[in-house]
């Protein structure tokens, strides 16, 4: 069995600022963001003037999230604004204007590592929108027939590759100390197919680093149900593993080595 690790810009930081003000009485969570506050007056220090959303430029970065200002911009000269609106159904709110008209787009969790619109992650032409969580993101992609964002995301590690432009393949590269999981992907139209998972262990001893890597077949798309096809031992101390590489190797050979 397989764990499927897929949840994981400033503009959301300042969610987090809000939370140190009003936890003031815990010195741990004060350091935890002090860096955290330091960012964000950054980010407001250098946001542009705005068109639609308001922005006061004579208040400070706590004052214009309190108001419910994050983020605006504009994607094939469609208008967005990223506002904190939260309810049961999520803590920000995406609208899309329209006719002269806002309208929700998108209502969405907080953005831990942030978020951004300044990706063409398929490769169409327009930028994406992606939402940075613990462990990778969530990709809205652009949906030109309607001109605002797909509603069901796509997951994308921080780490990430074309392996095959003619045919649309990626590749994720996630890691945690000594084990490190990637997977290849299909990606048609707002269709995310999993083929391939793939894990690397490694140990340091005095001697040697060497790692393990497994290649598994995924079945149905879903990466909880995959079969083993093939293994192979690394000598990283002799070779400097290059995942990108190894999964376009792999899909011309079929083969671990």
């Amino acid at each position: 069995m397989k764990t499927l690790l897929r949840l994981v810009i400033p503009a959301f930081l300042f969610v987090l600022i809000h939370s140190c003000k009003n936890n003031h009485s815990s010195s741990e969570k004060l350091e935890r963001c002090e860096p955290i506050l330091n960012k964000a007056t950054k980010y407001f220090e250098k946001k542009p003037d705005q068109y639609f959303y308001t922005y006061d430029k004579f208040r400070g970065e706590i004052e214009n999230f309190d108001k419910g200002f994050i983020d605006t911009f504009s994607v094939n000269d469609i208008k967005f604004q990223l506002f904190s609106n939260p309810d049961s159904t999520g803590d920000l709110e995406l609208q899309v204007l329209k006719n002269g008209k806002w309208q929700t787009n998108l209502k969405l969790p907080y953005g831990i590592n942030g978020s951004k619109a300044n990706k063409d992650v398929n490769r169409d032409g327009f930028n994406d929108f992606v939402l940075s969580l613990r462990r990778g993101n969530e990709v809205y992609l652009y949906d030109t027939l309607v001109n605002e964002y797909h509603k069901e995301p796509i997951a994308l590690a921080f780490e990430w590759c074309i392996i095959d432009s003619s045919k649309s393949i990626y590749s994720n590269n996630y890691s945690n100390g000594d084990f490190w999981n990637t997977d290849l992907f299909l990606l048609k139209g707002f269709q995310q197919t999993f083929l391939y998972d793939a894990d690397i262990n490694f140990h340091i001893d005095s001697m040697s680093e060497i790692g393990y890597l497994q290649v598994f077949k995924v079945t149905k798309n879903d990466l909880a149900k995959t079969t083993l096809i093939c293994n192979n031992k690394i000598n990283f101390l002799h070779e400097d593993f290059d995942y990108c590489k190894f999964w376009k190797k792999f899909l011309r050979k079929k083969r671990c080595s």
